[in-house]
């Protein structure tokens, strides 16, 4: 995404982590790890989320809030260090990413096209000078291979039909981070770091709507009992799979 080298005297890998957020079946990730090992080098994962998205809300945010709890709770059986930051007030986080940056030997993220997500990214590429690279986890089929809108369902079929053979065999691991066994471990980022970007605390990732209140989001669209997290989407899948599947038309 930028002219940046990679820096072999980093301190650590950095794995930015805005769409693709899951800790397997992530080509993003699993860069991120072949960068770590390959450098020999620690990895750490910034999970990020910032409170001026469009439609930013409580519901949203608890959704998102529940898949970092469930993410810490995985790296923490792993050697990747995993950094949960929930941006308190309007553009406190805005420095966070360069400043980290700065120590680090490369930074890969996640190419998602929609959204806000293509500006941000573009904008942090333009003040990091260490690589930055994007990685896209969308689909079986990456993105960029498509080239263009397809007008109709009848044709965007054919088009799959033409080159899936060609990408269905790119698995993305399902578990990166094991193999990181013999790499380096981060305890923790510098204290100039943590004090300026406190981690989340658990009780803002588990303990719903109270502390939600004190970040300036739309309160007026509360949480719902559905829970966000690749937990929970695995237990959806599974129940679609072996329950519903031979039901859906």
């Amino acid at each position: 995404m930028n002219q940046g080298p990679v820096n072999p005297a980093g301190d650590y890998v950095v794995y930015w982590m805005i769409s693709a957020r899951r800790l397997g079946w992530t080509f993003g990730l699993q860069r991120a790890v072949d960068h770590a090992v390959a450098l020999g080098k620690p990895l750490v994962i910034l999970e990020a989320l910032r409170c001026d998205y469009p439609g930013a809300n409580d519901r949203l945010h608890q959704f998102i809030l529940d898949g970092m709890a469930v993410n810490q709770r995985h790296a923490a059986r792993s050697r990747a260090l995993y950094y949960p930051y929930v941006e308190p007030s309007l553009g406190h986080g805005h420095d966070f990413l360069p400043t980290l940056a700065a120590n680090a030997a490369v930074v890969v993220t996640d190419w998602y096209p929609a959204f806000f997500l293509p500006r941000m990214v573009a904008a942090a590429a333009a003040r990091l000078t260490v690589r930055l690279e994007a990685i896209d986890s969308n689909g079986v089929i990456p993105l960029a291979d498509h080239g263009k809108a397809f007008t109709a369902a009848r044709f965007y079929r054919a088009f799959v039909q033409r080159v899936l053979r060609e990408h269905v065999t790119q698995v993305p691991e399902e578990a990166p981070l094991t193999r990181l066994k013999k790499s380096p471990q981060l305890s923790s980022l510098p204290r100039s770091v943590t004090r300026r970007w406190p981690a989340a605390s658990a009780r803002l990732l588990t303990d719903g709507v109270k502390p939600l209140s004190a970040l300036p989001l739309d309160h007026t669209i509360p949480p719902v009992a559905a829970r966000g997290g690749h937990d929970a989407a695995a237990r959806a899948l599974r129940r679609f799979v072996t329950a519903k599947l031979s039901s859906y038309d």
